[in-house]
């Protein structure tokens, strides 16, 4: 089986200045270009719930009100929308997804929106005030991404890489981009001096980034004290992601990561986001980053919370972050998607045996997308990887949460929840044995015939799983399941 993917290349800066409501017709263009795409492919007979992918790169719906956009520099003054304009923008991205392209996983980039820290209406019994959820998300953001100062001095490499996205297509600034180490910032000053024509420029430029590197310490502070030497903030800021499949909003992924999102004070505070950077559809597990968090490893650190867990198909929308091969969250046979301003980060990676290869564009044969910078793949996909172990671990975690018995290994005398007890003990075996040898276990954990003897290598321990009942089910049900989405997408014979 195969799904098409599509990815964006578009200077964002440019794209800010075109208005959101043209900004959403450009997202249809390239759904019809997909599902164009789609509908010529005479292999796809099967009916399956997803057959495109669409990713646009970070900010791409940003949308700063007229005349807040230097042209000559790239420098945005504000990047954000309102909550209402928001709302409205994922309403028509639903009611497309819905009417019109139902088979299509639809990733439109990123969107930079604004609400007021004070939530609308009477104060609720028993709901967290916005500032106290704020301060929650950067307390658990600085445990992910410990930062240290709120200064243009603790923070130079990314005052240099603002500084490139800034003023790097001036010629002046240029031969510049291939240092191996930033400039000082009074060599910084003197260049911005010079690009835009006055004395003071650069310092005032510098001053204005200096707000924009806080740490979350001091936003924690900031909010705590709520007596502000800049009451003009009144609003928290996200840079969101939204997922779509037919009409649903599958997801919401909020960036964690703080690289310059709030560009003024009408941008209001940058908070990151705490939710989900997961979801299922078909059978198939989708991760999700945005520009600054894949090269903090967010998705990684998430799943390696949960078991060493990988996904199908890793995507990143990105203004501009370089890939990083040890974060990269498919599994073996499952693939990587960024879609970014650069072009030479934008492309398609397939994890091969636990090596990340880049794949090919798909050769169109004269096909006019008609739509600049929108380039296709074919994804194919394989079940290698497909651990076994991992399927297992819902259905037996599920069934923990109903059973406080404690099971205690032989051999060690370590004693831990049944859960965890048999996840170790499978991904072990399989590890050892391959795919094979523990589909094999299952089998005979569920009594089938054609396994009768207990496998060879099973710990001992196992065997007393076979005389309960309600785990027996559950795992019955999982493997079924997973028989299901294995025939659907592979066309696989199993013997159960």
């Amino acid at each position: 089986m195969h799904i098409f993917a599509a990815l964006l290349t578009r200077d964002i800066y440019t794209q800010s200045t075109i208005g959101l409501d043209n900004q959403m017709r450009l997202v249809e263009k390239c759904l019809d270009a997909l599902a164009q795409v789609i509908n010529l492919d005479s292999s796809q007979s099967q009916q399956h719930a997803i057959k495109g992918i669409f990713v646009a790169p970070e900010y791409f719906l940003a949308a700063p009100t007229p005349g807040e956009y230097d042209g000559g520099q790239h420098t945005f003054r504000r990047r954000s929308v309102s909550e209402d304009q928001k709302n409205k923008a994922l309403q028509h991205l639903s009611w497309l997804s819905r009417n019109y392209y139902p088979e299509i996983l639809i990733v439109p980039g990123t969107i930079a929106w604004t609400k007021s820290f004070v939530r609308p209406g009477p104060p609720q019994a028993h709901k967290p005030s916005r500032v106290a959820k704020a301060i929650d998300a950067l307390q658990e953001a600085n445990k992910i991404n410990p930062q240290q100062g709120n200064s243009v001095d603790n923070n130079i490499q990314e005052i240099w890489w603002a500084f490139l996205e800034s003023f790097g297509n001036d010629a002046r600034v240029q031969g510049y981009k291939r240092r191996a180490t930033p400039l000082t910032k009074d060599e910084m000053k003197q260049l911005i001096d010079q690009v835009r024509g006055g004395q003071g420029a650069g310092d005032a430029w510098l001053k204005g980034v200096e707000r924009e590197v806080q740490s979350h310490k001091a936003k924690m502070k900031f909010l705590n004290d709520k007596v502000s030497n800049r009451p003009e903030i009144t609003d928290l800021m996200r840079n969101t992601a939204p997922v779509f499949h037919g009409g649903t909003c599958l997801l919401k992924y909020h960036k964690h990561g703080d690289f310059f999102e709030a560009k003024s004070p009408e941008d209001g505070i940058f908070i990151p986001g705490m939710g989900k950077k997961t979801c299922g559809l078909n059978g198939l597990t989708f991760g999700f980053e945005i520009c600054l968090d894949h090269n903090l490893g967010i998705l990684q650190k998430a799943l390696k919370n949960n078991v060493d867990k990988q996904v199908d198909i890793h995507i990143v929308c990105s203004a501009a972050v370089k890939n990083v091969t040890s974060n990269m969250m498919n599994r073996r046979g499952g693939f990587f998607l960024h879609a970014s301003i650069d072009d030479k980060a934008r492309g398609v990676w397939k994890n091969n045996g636990g090596q990340q290869t880049e794949v090919a564009r798909l050769n169109l044969k004269g096909l006019q997308l008609g739509v600049n910078g929108l380039q296709v793949w074919r994804l194919k996909l394989s079940n290698e990887g497909l651990c076994l172990w991992q399927l297992l671990e819902e259905a037996v975690r599920q069934w923990e949460k109903r059973h406080s018995d404690k099971w205690v290994s032989r051999k060690s005398g370590e004693s831990r929840g049944v859960a965890s007890w048999i996840v170790a003990q499978a991904k072990n075996y399989e590890g050892q044995h391959g795919a094979v040898g523990l589909e094999k276990v299952v089998r005979w954990l569920l009594r089938r015939p054609d396994v009768p003897q207990q496998p060879l290598g099973v710990p001992r321990e196992l065997e007393q799983l076979k005389t309960n009942s309600t785990l027996q089910r559950r795992i019955e049900y999982a493997w079924r399941e997973w028989k299901k989405v294995r025939e659907e997408w592979f066309n696989e014979e199993y013997l159960l």
